[in-house]
C-alpha cells in the first residue's frame, strides 16, 4: 500500500496536469490556430467564432495581435457570407432587397410582408436572416404601429 504522502503527491500532480491541459484552451494562440484550421477546411462560420474566442484573451495593449485577429475574423465572415449568398437558391436576398425598397418608399405594410417572407424562406443559419428580423422590427416603429 502507498504511503499517504505519495498518494497525495500523485493526486496533486494529476490535478496540475489536468489544469494545464485546460489552460491551453484559454489562450489567444490556441483559438487563433483553431480558427485558421477551421477556415482552411472551409468551416468559415466556425472559424469566425473561434476568432471571437481568441479576441477574449488578447490584452488591450497588444494591438498587433488584436488587429491580426480582427482581420482573420473579418476574412472568415466574408468567406461565410459569400458561401451563404451562393446557398441562397430560395431568393431570400431578393426578398430582403424588395423589403428595403418598400421601406424606403414608406410602404411599411409591404416591407413587413417582404421581410416576413424572407424570414420564412431563409435557409437554416442563413447569414443575412437577422437583417430581415431587424427590418421586420423597424416597419411598425416607422409607421407608428407599435
Amino acid at each position: 500500500m502507498m504511503p499517504k504522502f505519495t498518494l497525495l503527491l500523485l493526486m496533486l500532480s494529476l490535478a496540475l496536469l489536468y489544469y494545464q491541459a485546460g489552460a491551453v484552451e484559454n489562450t489567444t494562440d490556441y483559438w487563433a490556430n483553431q480558427a485558421k484550421e477551421l477556415s482552411s477546411s472551409g468551416s468559415d462560420r466556425e472559424a469566425a467564432l473561434a476568432y471571437e474566442k481568441a479576441l477574449q484573451y488578447i490584452t488591450v495593449s497588444d494591438s498587433k495581435t488584436q488587429a491580426t485577429t480582427w482581420i482573420g475574423k473579418g476574412d472568415a465572415l466574408s468567406k461565410a457570407g459569400k458561401q451563404a449568398l451562393s446557398d441562397d437558391s430560395n431568393g431570400t436576398s431578393l426578398l430582403q432587397l424588395k423589403a428595403e425598397a418598400f421601406f424606403k418608399q414608406s410602404k411599411y405594410d409591404e416591407a413587413l410582408k417582404a421581410n416576413g417572407a424572407a424570414i420564412v424562406t431563409a435557409a437554416p443559419c442563413f447569414l443575412y436572416a437577422p437583417t430581415s428580423w431587424i427590418g421586420k422590427g423597424e416597419c411598425p416603429e416607422s409607421s407608428g404601429k407599435e
